[in-house]
């Protein structure tokens, strides 16, 4: 990144687009490269202009901004993403992490906010709108003991019938706990299912299945990754699942899903 930051704007309201451009561009140190009003113009731009910065909403005409994030940083593999949306689920905000996204900041912010939200992503630095941080660290860790288990198993590649006979449960219930697990974390493939769970810890080391009958309590072995999206183990050493120590609670919680990611080869 050099002096001054470029941005791209990608927003489905043309009031809101200039706005932002009129916005940014009394700001010093930071030039507008052009703007998008959906995601195919954003992907397009993105691989020709090469930002430092994209801000993106999450509700575009068409396809949604969460939905293309992982191709727009393919366009552009060195832009970094900042998510301006008045969309403030948590399970929002967890999917765009988990996609690449390097920042979120909610419509509500100050100008001053948006500036340093820009400048912090700009550098490589996580960012994310205080008030969503307090409602993530509020349920830092929304899935129940079951669900974890459900969900490291699901991310070594283990079919919902394997599951089932481990974890001594019904097909069905195996498949609902998998939907209650895409839908609370806000996912919806598997690679990102993978992505979430090597960022959250999951793979960090064996989970132990709490079984009624104590059997087999060592099950989950991890299996090599596969070009389907089945991960690898872990070397990292073992951390608690709310992720580093230490640290401001929103930033925690960012740095936890947006920790290490399977490479996008390994999730095609």
């Amino acid at each position: 990144m050099g002096d001054c930051i470029t941005v791209q704007i990608c927003d489905g309201q043309g009031l809101v687009r200039a706005g932002l451009r009129r916005l940014l561009e009394t700001e010093p140190g930071i030039e507008v490269m052009g703007e998008a009003s959906n995601a195919e113009e954003s992907v397009a731009q993105m691989s020709t202009r090469r930002p430092d910065v994209l801000i993106l909403d999450v509700v575009l005409p068409g396809r949604s901004g969460l939905d293309t994030l992982v191709e727009i940083l393919e366009a552009a593999p060195g832009a970094k993403v900042l998510v301006l949306s008045q969309q403030g689920d948590p399970a929002h905000v967890r999917r765009a992490f988990t996609a690449g996204a390097t920042g979120y900041l909610l419509m509500e912010a100050a100008d001053s906010e948006l500036m340093h939200a820009i400048r912090e992503v700009a550098s490589g630095h996580p960012y994310l709108h205080p008030l969503l941080g307090a409602r993530l660290a509020a349920e830092a860790d929304p899935l129940s003991e079951r669900e974890h288990e459900v969900l490291h198993m699901l991310a070594l590649g283990y079919t919902n019938q394997e599951i089932s006979k481990l974890l001594f449960m019904s097909v069905r219930t195996a498949e609902t706990h998998r939907g209650r697990i895409m839908q609370k974390l806000g996912l919806r493939t598997r690679a990102e299912l993978v992505r979430y769970a090597l960022g959250a810890g999951e793979l960090d080391n064996e989970r132990p299945a709490k079984s009624p009958c104590a059997v087999g309590d060592k099950i989950h072995q991890a299996r090599p990754a596969t070009a389907s999206g089945a991960a690898v183990a872990s070397t990292r050493p073992a951390k608690d699942r709310h992720g580093q120590r230490g640290v401001t609670p929103h930033l925690a919680e960012v740095r936890r899903i947006t920790g290490p990611r399977v490479s996008d080869e390994r999730l095609a």
